[in-house]
Protein backbone atom coordinates (compact mmCIF):
# COMPACT_ATOMS: atom_id res chain seq x y z
CA UNK A 1 0.00 0.00 0.00
CA UNK A 2 1.46 3.32 -1.08
CA UNK A 3 2.23 6.10 1.25
CA UNK A 4 -0.85 7.85 2.51
CA UNK A 5 -1.57 11.30 1.23
CA UNK A 6 -2.88 14.01 3.41
CA UNK A 7 -5.14 16.56 1.86
CA UNK A 8 -5.31 19.87 3.61
CA UNK A 9 -8.46 21.80 2.92
CA UNK A 10 -8.45 25.48 3.79
CA UNK A 11 -11.79 27.08 4.40
CA UNK A 12 -11.51 30.81 3.92
CA UNK A 13 -14.15 32.61 5.91
CA UNK A 14 -14.29 36.39 5.50
CA UNK A 15 -13.45 38.08 8.75
CA UNK A 16 -15.10 41.46 8.13
CA UNK A 17 -18.65 40.53 9.15
CA UNK A 18 -17.40 39.37 12.52
CA UNK A 19 -15.73 42.59 13.49
CA UNK A 20 -18.63 43.64 15.68
CA UNK A 21 -19.45 40.20 17.04
CA UNK A 22 -15.88 39.27 17.93
CA UNK A 23 -14.69 40.43 21.35
CA UNK A 24 -12.86 43.75 21.43
CA UNK A 25 -10.07 44.34 23.88
CA UNK A 26 -11.62 45.31 27.20
CA UNK A 27 -15.15 45.61 25.84
CA UNK A 28 -18.27 43.49 25.99
CA UNK A 29 -19.03 41.96 22.55
CA UNK A 30 -22.44 43.61 22.42
CA UNK A 31 -21.24 47.02 23.57
CA UNK A 32 -21.88 48.50 20.13
CA UNK A 33 -24.27 47.70 17.31
CA UNK A 34 -23.13 47.27 13.74
CA UNK A 35 -24.99 47.43 10.46
CA UNK A 36 -23.50 46.38 7.16
CA UNK A 37 -24.59 47.00 3.59
CA UNK A 38 -21.67 45.23 2.01
CA UNK A 39 -18.18 44.24 3.00
CA UNK A 40 -16.89 47.76 2.51
CA UNK A 41 -19.69 49.70 4.18
CA UNK A 42 -19.96 49.28 7.95
CA UNK A 43 -21.83 51.52 10.41
CA UNK A 44 -20.81 51.22 14.06
CA UNK A 45 -23.31 52.62 16.58
CA UNK A 46 -21.95 53.13 20.11
CA UNK A 47 -24.40 55.81 21.27
CA UNK A 48 -24.81 56.18 25.04
CA UNK A 49 -22.79 53.11 26.05
CA UNK A 50 -20.82 54.64 28.90
CA UNK A 51 -17.56 54.52 26.93
CA UNK A 52 -14.63 56.45 28.38
CA UNK A 53 -12.41 55.92 25.35
CA UNK A 54 -12.61 55.06 21.69
CA UNK A 55 -13.07 51.28 21.22
CA UNK A 56 -9.91 49.52 20.11
CA UNK A 57 -9.52 47.35 17.01
CA UNK A 58 -12.42 48.79 15.06
CA UNK A 59 -12.74 47.45 11.54
CA UNK A 60 -10.88 49.22 8.78
CA UNK A 61 -14.11 48.99 6.76
CA UNK A 62 -16.03 51.26 9.18
CA UNK A 63 -17.55 54.13 7.23
CA UNK A 64 -19.73 55.70 9.96
CA UNK A 65 -18.78 55.72 13.65
CA UNK A 66 -21.21 57.19 16.18
CA UNK A 67 -19.77 57.68 19.68
CA UNK A 68 -22.31 60.27 20.78
CA UNK A 69 -23.49 60.64 24.39
CA UNK A 70 -20.59 58.85 26.06
CA UNK A 71 -17.98 60.01 28.59
CA UNK A 72 -14.93 60.23 26.35
CA UNK A 73 -12.61 62.94 27.72
CA UNK A 74 -9.50 62.46 25.62
CA UNK A 75 -8.64 61.69 22.01
CA UNK A 76 -5.03 60.44 21.94
CA UNK A 77 -2.70 60.28 18.95
CA UNK A 78 -4.24 58.25 16.10
CA UNK A 79 -7.31 57.62 18.24
CA UNK A 80 -9.08 55.93 15.35
CA UNK A 81 -6.30 53.60 14.29
CA UNK A 82 -6.37 52.35 10.72
CA UNK A 83 -9.94 53.38 9.90
CA UNK A 84 -8.98 54.53 6.43
CA UNK A 85 -12.56 54.20 5.11
CA UNK A 86 -14.24 56.40 7.75
CA UNK A 87 -16.49 59.04 6.17
CA UNK A 88 -18.51 60.27 9.17
CA UNK A 89 -17.49 60.60 12.82
CA UNK A 90 -19.96 61.68 15.53
CA UNK A 91 -18.67 62.65 18.97
CA UNK A 92 -21.58 64.78 20.18
CA UNK A 93 -22.40 64.88 23.87
CA UNK A 94 -19.00 63.79 25.18
CA UNK A 95 -16.82 65.95 27.43
CA UNK A 96 -13.61 66.32 25.48
CA UNK A 97 -10.91 67.93 27.58
CA UNK A 98 -7.94 67.07 25.40
CA UNK A 99 -7.59 66.39 21.69
CA UNK A 100 -4.12 65.39 20.49
CA UNK A 101 -2.82 67.29 17.48
CA UNK A 102 -2.76 63.99 15.55
CA UNK A 103 -5.95 62.49 16.98
CA UNK A 104 -7.54 62.38 13.52
CA UNK A 105 -4.40 61.33 11.70
CA UNK A 106 -5.06 58.80 8.94
CA UNK A 107 -8.71 59.78 8.40
CA UNK A 108 -8.14 60.88 4.81
CA UNK A 109 -11.69 60.05 3.67
CA UNK A 110 -13.53 61.80 6.53
CA UNK A 111 -16.11 64.28 5.19
CA UNK A 112 -18.33 64.87 8.28
CA UNK A 113 -17.22 65.57 11.85
CA UNK A 114 -19.70 66.32 14.64
CA UNK A 115 -18.32 67.87 17.83
CA UNK A 116 -21.67 69.22 19.05
CA UNK A 117 -21.94 69.84 22.82
CA UNK A 118 -18.54 68.46 23.76
CA UNK A 119 -17.53 71.24 26.16
CA UNK A 120 -14.82 72.64 23.88
CA UNK A 121 -13.44 76.01 24.94
CA UNK A 122 -11.02 76.33 22.03
CA UNK A 123 -11.06 75.13 18.44
CA UNK A 124 -8.80 72.04 18.08
CA UNK A 125 -7.17 73.62 15.05
CA UNK A 126 -4.05 71.44 14.88
CA UNK A 127 -6.09 68.24 14.91
CA UNK A 128 -8.56 69.59 12.34
CA UNK A 129 -5.80 70.50 9.92
CA UNK A 130 -5.29 66.79 9.25
CA UNK A 131 -8.74 66.56 7.64
CA UNK A 132 -8.07 67.79 4.12
CA UNK A 133 -11.33 66.39 2.68
CA UNK A 134 -13.68 67.47 5.47
CA UNK A 135 -16.89 69.02 4.12
CA UNK A 136 -19.09 69.37 7.22
CA UNK A 137 -17.93 70.52 10.67
CA UNK A 138 -20.27 70.96 13.65
CA UNK A 139 -18.83 72.91 16.59
CA UNK A 140 -22.18 74.13 17.90
CA UNK A 141 -23.32 74.18 21.54
CA UNK A 142 -19.81 74.49 22.96
CA UNK A 143 -18.03 77.18 24.99
CA UNK A 144 -16.05 78.89 22.26
CA UNK A 145 -15.46 82.56 22.99
CA UNK A 146 -13.20 83.15 19.98
CA UNK A 147 -12.16 81.49 16.73
CA UNK A 148 -8.48 82.22 16.00
CA UNK A 149 -7.52 83.08 12.43
CA UNK A 150 -5.70 79.77 11.85
CA UNK A 151 -8.49 77.54 13.20
CA UNK A 152 -9.51 76.17 9.79
CA UNK A 153 -6.37 76.67 7.73
CA UNK A 154 -6.32 73.06 6.46
CA UNK A 155 -10.03 72.76 5.64
CA UNK A 156 -10.14 74.07 2.09
CA UNK A 157 -12.91 71.58 1.16
CA UNK A 158 -15.31 72.66 3.93
CA UNK A 159 -18.89 73.35 2.78
CA UNK A 160 -20.88 73.55 6.05
CA UNK A 161 -19.76 75.12 9.34
CA UNK A 162 -21.90 75.28 12.48
CA UNK A 163 -20.77 77.62 15.24
CA UNK A 164 -24.14 78.48 16.78
CA UNK A 165 -24.84 78.42 20.50
CA UNK A 166 -21.35 79.43 21.62
CA UNK A 167 -20.01 82.56 23.35
CA UNK A 168 -18.70 84.40 20.28
CA UNK A 169 -18.70 88.20 20.45
CA UNK A 170 -17.12 88.72 17.02
CA UNK A 171 -17.48 87.10 13.63
CA UNK A 172 -14.53 84.79 12.87
CA UNK A 173 -13.45 86.77 9.81
CA UNK A 174 -9.81 85.72 9.77
CA UNK A 175 -10.61 82.04 10.17
CA UNK A 176 -13.23 82.14 7.41
CA UNK A 177 -10.59 83.25 4.93
CA UNK A 178 -9.32 79.65 4.87
CA UNK A 179 -12.67 78.12 3.88
CA UNK A 180 -13.57 79.96 0.64
CA UNK A 181 -15.80 77.12 -0.61
CA UNK A 182 -18.18 77.37 2.36
CA UNK A 183 -21.85 77.25 1.37
CA UNK A 184 -23.61 77.32 4.75
CA UNK A 185 -22.56 79.14 7.92
CA UNK A 186 -24.44 79.31 11.21
CA UNK A 187 -23.49 81.87 13.87
CA UNK A 188 -26.85 82.01 15.61
CA UNK A 189 -27.31 82.10 19.38
CA UNK A 190 -24.02 83.82 20.14
CA UNK A 191 -23.20 87.26 21.56
CA UNK A 192 -22.60 89.21 18.37
CA UNK A 193 -23.46 92.91 18.60
CA UNK A 194 -21.93 94.49 15.51
CA UNK A 195 -21.14 93.22 12.00
CA UNK A 196 -17.96 94.97 10.94
CA UNK A 197 -16.95 95.83 7.35
CA UNK A 198 -16.27 92.84 5.09
CA UNK A 199 -16.97 90.29 7.81
CA UNK A 200 -17.52 87.54 5.24
CA UNK A 201 -15.85 88.88 2.09
CA UNK A 202 -13.95 85.68 1.22
CA UNK A 203 -17.08 83.52 1.20
CA UNK A 204 -18.01 84.07 -2.44
CA UNK A 205 -19.87 80.71 -2.65
CA UNK A 206 -21.95 81.12 0.53
CA UNK A 207 -25.66 80.35 0.05
CA UNK A 208 -26.94 80.42 3.64
CA UNK A 209 -26.01 82.69 6.55
CA UNK A 210 -27.72 82.34 9.94
CA UNK A 211 -27.27 85.11 12.53
CA UNK A 212 -30.48 84.72 14.52
CA UNK A 213 -30.74 85.12 18.31
CA UNK A 214 -27.77 87.42 18.77
CA UNK A 215 -27.62 91.00 20.08
CA UNK A 216 -26.87 92.65 16.75
CA UNK A 217 -27.82 96.33 16.72
CA UNK A 218 -25.52 97.65 14.02
CA UNK A 219 -24.52 96.50 10.54
CA UNK A 220 -21.72 98.13 8.60
CA UNK A 221 -22.88 99.07 5.07
CA UNK A 222 -20.16 96.75 3.71
CA UNK A 223 -20.50 93.87 6.18
CA UNK A 224 -21.96 91.60 3.46
CA UNK A 225 -19.43 92.58 0.81
CA UNK A 226 -18.44 89.61 -1.35
CA UNK A 227 -21.56 87.49 -0.68
CA UNK A 228 -22.63 87.49 -4.32
CA UNK A 229 -24.29 84.07 -4.15
CA UNK A 230 -26.09 84.42 -0.80
CA UNK A 231 -29.72 83.29 -1.06
CA UNK A 232 -30.89 83.08 2.57
CA UNK A 233 -30.13 85.48 5.41
CA UNK A 234 -31.60 85.09 8.90
CA UNK A 235 -31.26 88.07 11.25
CA UNK A 236 -34.33 87.32 13.35
CA UNK A 237 -34.41 87.95 17.10
CA UNK A 238 -31.79 90.68 17.16
CA UNK A 239 -31.84 94.40 18.06
CA UNK A 240 -31.88 96.18 14.73
CA UNK A 241 -33.61 99.58 14.95
CA UNK A 242 -33.53 100.47 11.27
CA UNK A 243 -33.70 98.72 7.93
CA UNK A 244 -29.99 98.18 7.05
CA UNK A 245 -28.63 99.50 3.76
CA UNK A 246 -26.16 96.60 3.81
CA UNK A 247 -28.78 94.37 2.18
CA UNK A 248 -28.32 96.18 -1.12
CA UNK A 249 -25.06 94.28 -1.67
CA UNK A 250 -26.93 90.95 -1.69
CA UNK A 251 -27.99 90.79 -5.33
CA UNK A 252 -28.88 87.07 -5.20
CA UNK A 253 -30.85 87.22 -1.95
CA UNK A 254 -34.14 85.29 -2.08
CA UNK A 255 -35.14 84.92 1.58
CA UNK A 256 -34.68 87.58 4.27
CA UNK A 257 -35.85 87.06 7.86
CA UNK A 258 -35.96 90.14 10.12
CA UNK A 259 -38.55 88.82 12.54
CA UNK A 260 -38.47 90.08 16.15
CA UNK A 261 -36.26 93.12 15.81
CA UNK A 262 -36.96 96.77 16.74
CA UNK A 263 -37.41 98.11 13.20
CA UNK A 264 -39.99 100.91 13.05
CA UNK A 265 -39.25 102.40 9.65
CA UNK A 266 -38.55 101.02 6.18
CA UNK A 267 -37.09 103.67 3.86
CA UNK A 268 -38.16 104.19 0.29
CA UNK A 269 -36.66 101.73 -2.22
CA UNK A 270 -34.97 99.80 0.58
CA UNK A 271 -34.92 96.64 -1.55
CA UNK A 272 -33.68 98.10 -4.80
CA UNK A 273 -30.53 95.98 -4.66
CA UNK A 274 -32.42 92.69 -4.22
CA UNK A 275 -34.03 91.80 -7.54
CA UNK A 276 -34.28 88.10 -6.64
CA UNK A 277 -36.10 88.54 -3.31
CA UNK A 278 -39.06 86.18 -2.91
CA UNK A 279 -39.68 86.14 0.82
CA UNK A 280 -39.45 88.93 3.40
CA UNK A 281 -40.37 88.33 7.04
CA UNK A 282 -40.93 91.40 9.24
CA UNK A 283 -43.12 89.90 11.93
CA UNK A 284 -43.09 91.40 15.43
CA UNK A 285 -41.40 94.67 14.56
CA UNK A 286 -42.90 98.01 15.74
CA UNK A 287 -43.45 99.25 12.16
CA UNK A 288 -45.02 102.72 11.96
CA UNK A 289 -43.83 103.96 8.60
CA UNK A 290 -43.25 101.93 5.44
CA UNK A 291 -41.83 103.99 2.60
CA UNK A 292 -42.82 103.56 -1.03
CA UNK A 293 -41.09 100.29 -1.87
CA UNK A 294 -41.73 99.26 -5.45
CA UNK A 295 -40.23 95.84 -4.78
CA UNK A 296 -43.06 94.87 -2.42
CA UNK A 297 -45.66 95.10 -5.16
CA UNK A 298 -43.62 92.71 -7.30
CA UNK A 299 -43.37 89.98 -4.69
CA UNK A 300 -45.58 86.92 -5.36
CA UNK A 301 -47.79 87.82 -2.39
CA UNK A 302 -47.99 90.43 0.31
CA UNK A 303 -49.80 89.09 3.36
CA UNK A 304 -50.15 89.54 7.07
CA UNK A 305 -50.23 85.92 8.27
CA UNK A 306 -47.49 84.60 10.50
CA UNK A 307 -45.42 81.58 9.55
CA UNK A 308 -45.08 79.08 12.37
CA UNK A 309 -41.55 78.83 13.79
CA UNK A 310 -42.23 75.57 15.62
CA UNK A 311 -40.59 73.49 12.90
CA UNK A 312 -37.72 75.53 11.45
CA UNK A 313 -36.21 74.34 8.19
CA UNK A 314 -33.28 71.95 8.59
CA UNK A 315 -29.93 73.68 8.41
CA UNK A 316 -28.46 71.32 5.86
CA UNK A 317 -31.30 71.33 3.33
CA UNK A 318 -30.05 74.22 1.24
CA UNK A 319 -32.20 73.27 -1.75
CA UNK A 320 -35.45 73.77 0.19
CA UNK A 321 -35.02 77.38 1.22
CA UNK A 322 -36.62 78.85 -1.90
CA UNK A 323 -39.70 76.65 -2.28
CA UNK A 324 -42.07 79.12 -0.60
CA UNK A 325 -42.63 82.56 -2.07
CA UNK A 326 -44.31 85.07 0.17
CA UNK A 327 -43.77 88.31 2.01
CA UNK A 328 -44.88 88.64 5.60
CA UNK A 329 -45.01 91.82 7.64
CA UNK A 330 -46.09 92.73 11.11
CA UNK A 331 -49.76 93.73 11.16
CA UNK A 332 -50.48 94.87 14.70
CA UNK A 333 -50.17 98.56 13.77
CA UNK A 334 -52.65 98.28 10.92
CA UNK A 335 -55.10 96.27 13.00
CA UNK A 336 -54.99 98.84 15.80
CA UNK A 337 -55.47 101.66 13.32
CA UNK A 338 -58.49 99.93 11.82
CA UNK A 339 -60.01 99.33 15.26
CA UNK A 340 -59.44 102.95 16.21
CA UNK A 341 -61.13 104.15 13.01
CA UNK A 342 -64.14 101.89 13.60
CA UNK A 343 -64.39 103.08 17.22
CA UNK A 344 -64.32 106.75 16.19
CA UNK A 345 -66.87 106.12 13.44
CA UNK A 346 -69.30 104.41 15.82
CA UNK A 347 -68.79 107.09 18.49
CA UNK A 348 -69.52 109.85 15.99
CA UNK A 349 -72.67 108.03 14.91
CA UNK A 350 -73.89 107.69 18.47
CA UNK A 351 -73.24 111.39 19.22
CA UNK A 352 -75.05 112.44 16.06
CA UNK A 353 -78.12 110.35 16.89
CA UNK A 354 -78.14 111.70 20.46
CA UNK A 355 -78.07 115.31 19.25
CA UNK A 356 -80.83 114.72 16.68
CA UNK A 357 -82.98 112.97 19.30
CA UNK A 358 -82.65 115.93 21.71
CA UNK A 359 -83.49 118.37 18.92
CA UNK A 360 -86.66 116.41 18.12
CA UNK A 361 -87.69 116.48 21.77
CA UNK A 362 -87.33 120.26 21.84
Amino acid sequence: MGPSKMVLVLVLVPLWPRVCSAPWTGLCPDMCRCDTKDEKDLTVNCVERGLSKVPANLSQFTTILDLSMNVVKELPERAFGQMCSLRELRLAGNRLQQIHSEAFSGLHTLTTLTLHDTGLKTVPSEALNELKNLQSLCLDANRLSAVPSLSFRGLSSLRLLRLEDNHLEQTPGGALAHVPRLQALSLGMNRLKVLSPRSFHRLTELLLLQLQHNQIHSLSPTCFYGLHQLQTLDLSFNRLHSFPSAFQLLTSLQRLNLQNNWINFIPENALRGNPSLKKLILLNNPLFVVGRISKLSKLPSLGFSEISQKNPEPFHQLSNYNTQESCETQDSFWVLSLLLFITLFLTAGILTRTILFKLKIK
